[in-house]
């Protein structure tokens, strides 16, 4: 465990004179928690990895706090010439969060890491289950999980996010092919899945699919969401550490500046980007219940209003000096310091 007086940087730090490049920074991402004793595995679309990075990366991990993983991530991002520049925690104990290579295209690798599997108030899978039995795939840095509780946890996440079967059909029969012994005994241990077509796959998804419309295991997440004194308490996090931006910019309009436009079309840092010639005081309720939305809020021309607050951040600059990088580069900067602030503030 990290020393709470130590700085947040992790065991294997790079001279670095350029930042690492994406691929290099995922791959050795996965050996150095292994090397601290922390089990993980990517849970589901991992066959193209580290080729092709088209989403965020889903993993589960195990052996550590939250604080202690994100203040070793917030430290590995530094040590490659990275920031962590985002930290959303969407469920309890659940972190999405965006590092961002700095310099050049700013690139974003996205991890969102979890230690049970939770979605809308309702615990689904544990952590236990998800590592039990994970695996290395030749070629790859990383673990993924057994066939069996891949295929728990793509049935859950469609369960609770109301897709079609049809949307998961083609990985779940490839799972159910591979190992049809395996699926059928961890879907039955977890999800209560009784399956009699033993060997065959074909079958047993028809079995899956007849069973999935109505399982009683997600019968309470189809409802809807629970709100439990867990949930309560991230809202109020969420409401008091916003993850979106006020930024306030003097100048032209901002989304038609080079460096504003990058900034505005980084995704997933912000979910949407709403744009004030001024924020008046009436309008300032819904700009902050936007930034607690983790949106970016423009506002031009400001003044001190108010609408300003501790984070809300202050760019007194011009159009000129925005053709460059600088703007995006103080506005990064900006965030890595707030992630900070929130990770010293877990480990007190």
């Amino acid at each position: 465990m990290i020393p709470n007086n130590e700085p947040a940087h992790s065991d294997f730090a790079l001279p670095v004179t350029q930042p690492q490049s994406i691929e290099d920074f995922f791959q050795d991402y996965w050996p150095a928690l292994e090397a601290r004793g922390w089990k993980s595995a990517i849970l589901h679309s991992w066959k193209d990895l580290p080729e092709r990075i088209d989403s965020d990366v889903d993993y589960v991990i195990s052996g550590c706090g939250a604080a202690e993983l994100l203040g070793f991530l917030d430290g590995y991002c530094r040590d490659r010439g990275w920031r962590l520049v985002q930290m959303i925690e969407h469920e309890p104990g659940a972190f999405f969060c965006s590092c961002m290579q700095l310099g050049g295209d700013y690139r974003i690798l996205a991890l969102d890491v979890t230690w049970n599997y939770r979605r809308l108030g309702h615990a689904l899978l544990p952590g236990s289950l998800l590592l039990e039995g994970r695996r290395r795939v030749h070629g790859k840095s990383f673990h993924i999980p057994s066939p069996g509780a891949e295929c728990a946890y793509i049935l859950s996440k469609a369960a609770a996010k109301d897709k079609g079967f049809n949307l998961i059909r083609e990985r779940l029969f490839e799972l159910l092919f591979e190992d049809a012994e395996n699926c059928v005994e961890v879907l039955n241990m977890a999800l209560g899945f009784r399956g009699r077509a033993h060997g065959d796959a074909e079958r047993l998804c028809l079995e899956v699919e007849e069973w999935f419309a109505d399982a009683p295991a997600f019968r309470k997440i189809r409802k809807g969401r629970r709100l439990g004194l867990a949930e309560a308490s991230l809202y109020l996090r969420r409401m008091l550490q916003p993850t979106g931006l006020w930024l306030s910019f003097h100048g032209a309009s901002f989304s038609q500046l080079p460096a504003g436009a990058k900034l505005t079309s980084m995704r997933p840092l912000f979910r949407q980007t709403y744009e004030y010639d001024r924020v008046i005081p009436l309008q300032v309720p819904k700009a902050l219940a936007r930034v607690i939305r983790t949106s970016l809020v423009i506002e031009h021309s400001s003044g001190k209003s108010l609408s300003s607050s501790e984070w809300k951040m202050y760019l007194n600059t011009s159009h000129e000096s925005s053709r460059d990088h600088s703007l995006i580069e103080k506005v990064m900067e900006h965030m890595a310091e707030r992630v900070d602030q929130r990770i010293r503030r877990m480990r007190s």
